[in-house]
């Protein structure tokens, strides 16, 4: 078992747009990250995390409550059957902008965290190679190698891929702005390195 799963060698080279590894399409990609693909991601984890469905069920569930028991207090002026169909047509109303002003703030806060601090790093060129056990990430201004192990999942759209290295975090892969390497290709090696990975410390 991989003692510590995060490491920064300090023989790792640091990524340029000058040096190309020499390494199997497989194994190795290049691609330059910009503020459109943090975008992508923050909106598909927010998509698609149990957590943050389970927050938006439970404050929907809260609005709805609220909205059709003020509706009753209608029911003197205009009967029980209006006052039912208003609080559920306001209950349905206030959801839905509920769902999507959320959605929308978390993906602009994410954009001026970004936007509001150095990006380098972050944006720009990327390396990821693939060993038998790690994975190396090379950007301009660091190299790190992590456990395949500790990859905690692999996640697709059509046009990019989510390498999890948390629950949070993710190396975004945008499929159609490669600079070297074949995104389908890496990212099925690389499920199949993570899985090995996965089965051996067990």
């Amino acid at each position: 078992m991989d003692i510590n799963p995060y490491e920064s060698p300090k023989l790792l080279q640091k990524a340029s747009l000058d040096v190309v590894v020499q390494a199997d399409e497989s194994s190795f990609i290049k691609y330059d990250i910009t503020l459109d693909d943090v975008t992508a991601f923050c909106r598909h984890f927010i998509a698609n995390s149990r957590a943050v469905r389970n927050q938006e069920y439970f404050t929907i569930a809260v609005i709805c409550f609220i909205a059709v028991v003020g509706s009753l207090s209608l029911v003197p002026d205009f009967g029980l059957g209006i006052s039912i169909m208003g609080g559920v047509a306001s209950a349905t109303f206030f959801a839905f902008l509920y769902h999507f002003a959320s959605r929308y703030a978390f993906v602009r806060q994410s954009q001026k965290t970004m936007l509001g601090g150095s990006t380098r790093g972050i944006l720009g060129i990327h390396e990821l190679e693939l060993e038998e056990k790690y994975l190396i990430e090379r950007t301009e201004v660091n190299a790190s190698r992590q456990a395949l192990s500790s990859i905690d999942r692999i996640e697709e759209t059509d046009d990019h891929a989510f390498l999890f290295v948390s629950a949070l975090q993710a190396h975004v892969i945008p499929k159609h702005r490669l600079v070297v390497g074949n995104a389908s290709q890496f990212v099925k090696r690389a499920r199949d390195l993570v899985a090995q990975a996965q089965r051996d410390v067990k």
